[in-house]
């Protein structure tokens, strides 16, 4: 039994690792608490892919209420088929025909009770996940703006939007299918249901219902983003035939529609459109033409518009539409009349938001006559026929013959201007239009996605002007002469050099020109400029040398600048001069970085002065000590000596004091000797009768002789006392002599080292002198400079009065240019011209500050 439960855990593992939707089921199941299972991405895992998708939209990390979890084998992105649970000892045979299915409640965008069906599958090895929301049946037609309407609350067109049977589809994949609602699901966001239009309350849903007849629409909606910004369609259709006008003459009728609703933008806003086809059909001596048109119908918050193209055209006296339509883009031989051609033609209906809707209808194309191309208009007005537009065009035109020909009094006038007033406006006036389009527009008034807005005589065309392409309209009076609008062709001159664009929302440059009898006239291109990094909304103007502007702005973003700028022509950038005026911050730059440059400068010249003075004393200093220590060791080993000597002499002094002291105490011994011995000689001698003289020692005297021999032995015994003292001197005076130094004073050790590092001092004393010299010599004049920054201030050392230069805009652009400067310093004026680097200005400050120091 366990080795049967063993194998089913290994299996388990193994499918686990190979079918990462079944790790995800195992997951799942253990992280269910309290019959709750809170999806999150960390146990979603690999399959967390909705998050990144649509997770800025709606939430995808739900809380599920009673889950049921699943292993299913079944086609992976068909949402909700029943499929076949797997158990988790069957063999899998294809992954990828499996999946995981969680089902449960939620709540979900404010609505309780919201029935949820998500599924986890591969398809083609990449990890998927599709979570279907659905209201439970009891409420399914109980909540009629949940969905969109939590998405978008606050368009007024979604507001007005009443759904029934709801559904809201996320997914990861954009091969998903629904066989409920039998729809394809996009990847992002996506909604199904029924949506009211003809009782919505909202005026556009209306004309919708309205135009199409219906009541209802079975929409689906996508959320996409993969755009910076999220867009949301709508999409719904009707296959029925809708009768429009319905006339004798005149039929028109949608034959498809198909309904779409786009929200986009920050804040979003809505679009809702119409795509369709239109039929329309002319009778003409009994025989119907039909032209059908492709096309729609566009409602916007603030207009309505509609737009269609030819695509067919029939001819059948039966009147039945289907057998007789060509695919074509050409009307040939329009109601039979020969050797004409109508082509890209365009309807368009004009629409209200009140019934019946239409207002107005018209038609326009491109006219081939025999061999001239042109074009044609008709715009037909159900209410008022008079509102139409004839138009036909022409191969080449210019001004100068427009107004000989369609303006007398203007072409008089001009032609009596002085040369010099007239000079600047032959460039215009010469240059020639070409497949000029003539209008005769009695009221201002569109044609499909054509707009006709000037009233009069119109035209069109191509011209060119100071080389420089141009696509002109026109505007013809008798009494008011001659009006021009010219959308001049954008210049980019590349890296940043040079842009000339439109202003005020225009994609060109404007190129206007009045040319009236009164000569009440103007010439002008207002146009948004960038140049050389200042960018700004200017006029250029017409002059006898071709075109010129002024432009003020950060030039290359760093310093204000009053440029103006001339160019013969467009053709070529080398064209192009500039003359620049820098302004008070490029002053101010330098004044500061240059006076701090300098005073820098001057603080270090003044530094490397102190700081050789500082060496020389230094130097001096240390000449002194040594001097100093020689003479006191000079002191020292004279006194030394000295000492020495006098201890010499204290000791010979004792050394013959010893002597004498010895020499005494033996002479006093010899002589106690002697005198011993002659008493004991000393005889009394006493004549004795009969005996004769009878001699005896004197006892007297040997009395006296053995007193003299008690001293004798007494001095005997202070001898050798005597003798050591003797030798205890002769020894401390040989050694004091020994010890006495007989070399001479300068020739001491300590006094040679000393002599040396002296001499060694003296060089060094020498050399800090040299170099205090030099340095004074080369760097004084500028250390005086912090002489007058201490009397003057700093904001006194430097006043740049002007900058200015001129060059090509060539090498303008290069940022490296000769500036030529005006300034006073230290309250002398001074004229210098500089390389200035615009891309390295502290660079330019310094070699400034070098041009401004003085030379050593």
């Amino acid at each position: 039994m366990q080795s049967i439960e063993r194998a089913l855990m290994a299996m388990q593992t193994a499918m686990g690792i190979s079918l990462p939707h079944y790790a995800l089921m195992q997951r799942l199941r253990e992280s269910v608490e309290g019959n709750r299972l809170q999806l999150s991405g960390d146990l979603l895992g690999a399959f967390n892919v909705l998050g990144e998708i649509v997770g800025s939209v709606v939430n995808v990390f739900v809380e599920i209420e009673n889950p049921t979890i699943e292993f299913i084998e079944g086609q992976p992105g068909l949402v909700g088929d029943p499929g076949r649970e797997i158990e988790s000892g069957n063999r899998v045979a294809i992954p990828e025909n499996t999946k995981t299915r969680i089902t449960g409640e939620v709540t979900y965008l404010g609505l309780d009770r919201v029935l949820l069906t998500a599924e986890f599958f591969l398809f083609k090895g990449v990890p998927h996940a599709i979570l279907k929301f659905e209201p439970l049946p009891e409420l399914a037609n109980q909540v009629p703006s949940w969905g969109i309407g939590n998405v978008f609350p606050d368009i007024p067109i979604v507001r007005a939007m009443r759904f029934t049977a709801p559904a809201i589809i996320l997914s990861s994949s954009d091969q998903a299918y629904d066989p409920r609602l039998d729809a394809a699901i996009n990847r992002g966001f996506n909604f199904y249901g029924n949506v009211e239009v003809e009782n919505s309350g909202d005026r556009t849903w209306e004309l919708v219902g309205g135009l199409l007849h219906v009541r209802q629409l079975a929409v689906h909606a996508a959320l996409t983003v993969d755009e910076s910004l999220p867009k949301y369609v709508l999409e719904g259709s009707v296959r029925t035939n809708t009768d429009l006008i319905q006339g004798e003459n005149f039929q028109i009728s949608f034959s498809r529609s198909d309904v779409g609703l786009e929200i986009s933008g920050a804040p979003p806003e809505a679009q809702l459109g119409i795509a369709q086809d239109i039929v329309v059909t002319l009778r003409e001596k009994g025989q119907l033409t039909r032209l059908v048109f492709t096309g729609g119908v566009r409602a916007e918050a603030e207009s309505l518009t509609s737009f269609f193209t030819l695509n067919g055209t029939g001819r059948s006296p039966e009147g039945e539409l289907t057998g007789e339509i060509q695919n074509t883009d050409e009307w040939v031989n329009p109601f039979g009349i020969p050797g004409i051609i109508i082509r890209q033609l365009s309807l368009q209906l004009g629409l209200t938001y009140s019934s019946p809707w239409i207002d107005n209808i018209g038609l326009h194309g491109n006219l081939r006559l025999g061999d001239i191309d042109g074009s044609i208009s008709i715009l037909v007005d159900s209410n008022d026929p008079d509102e139409f537009v004839l138009a036909g065009s022409t191969d080449r035109l210019t001004f100068l013959q427009l107004m000989s020909a369609m303006t007398a009094p203007t072409f008089v006038a001009y032609n009596a201007l002085p040369a010099e007033a007239r000079q600047p406006w032959e460039t215009v006036v010469n240059a020639q239009m070409q497949n000029v389009k003539v209008n005769i527009v009695p009221v201002p008034t569109q044609i499909g996605q054509v707009l006709f807005r000037e009233p009069g005589v119109t035209l069109q065309g191509r011209m060119t002007v100071w080389g420089w392409g141009a696509d002109a309209f026109v505007n013809v009076d008798y009494f008011d002469g001659l009006t021009v609008r010219a959308a001049m062709d954008a210049i980019d001159l590349g890296a940043g050099i040079l842009q000339i664009r439109g202003t005020q929302g225009e994609a060109n440059p404007q190129l206007r020109l009045r040319l009236a009898p009164s000569f009440n006239s103007e010439l002008f291109i207002s146009a948004l400029v960038s140049v050389l990094g200042i960018t700004q909304e200017l006029r250029i103007e017409a002059t006898t040398a071709g075109l010129r502007f002024n432009i003020a702005g950060r030039l290359f973003n760093k310093f204000e600048a009053a440029l103006v700028v001339t160019t013969p022509g467009i053709v070529d950038r080398r064209n192009f001069q500039v003359a620049a005026t820098m302004q008070n911050d490029l002053l101010r730059f330098l004044k500061d970085d240059v006076s701090r440059e300098i005073q820098q400068v001057a603080r270090n010249a003044s530094n490397s002065i102190n700081t050789a003075q500082q060496e020389l004393d230094r130097a001096q200093q240390e000449v002194n000590r040594l001097s100093d220590r020689i003479r006191r060791r000079r002191q020292t080993v004279e006194q030394e000596r000295a000492t020495a000597n006098q201890r010499i002499q204290q000791l010979e002094r004792d050394v013959t004091n010893a002597r004498n002291s010895l020499n005494s105490l033996n002479s006093r011994i010899q002589n106690l000797q002697r005198e011993i011995n002659r008493l004991s000689r000393q005889q009394r001698c006493t004549d004795i009768p009969l005996i004769g003289r009878q001699c005896i020692p004197d006892p007297e005297a040997l009395a006296q002789a053995a007193r003299l021999g008690t001293e004798l032995a007494g001095l005997q015994a202070g001898l050798p006392a005597a003798q050591a003292t003797l030798s205890r001197f002769e020894a401390s005076l040989q050694a004091a002599r020994n010890g006495v130094s007989q070399i001479p004073i300068d020739a001491d050790p300590e006094i040679v080292s000393l002599n040396a590092s002296l001499s060694l001092a003296n060089t060094g004393l020498n050399r800090a002198r040299e170099i205090l010299q030099s340095t004074t010599r080369s760097l004084g004049a500028v250390a005086q400079i912090n002489t007058f920054i201490s009397q003057q201030g700093l904001n006194s050392l430097l006043d740049v009065r002007s900058a200015q230069f001129n060059a090509n805009l060539d090498v303008a652009a290069s940022g490296q240019v000769a500036i030529a400067l005006e300034m006073v310093y230290m309250n002398q004026p001074r004229r210098l011209n500089l390389a200035f680097n615009f891309n390295a200005p502290q660079e330019s400050a310094r070699a400034l500050a070098q041009l401004l120091l003085p030379r050593g």
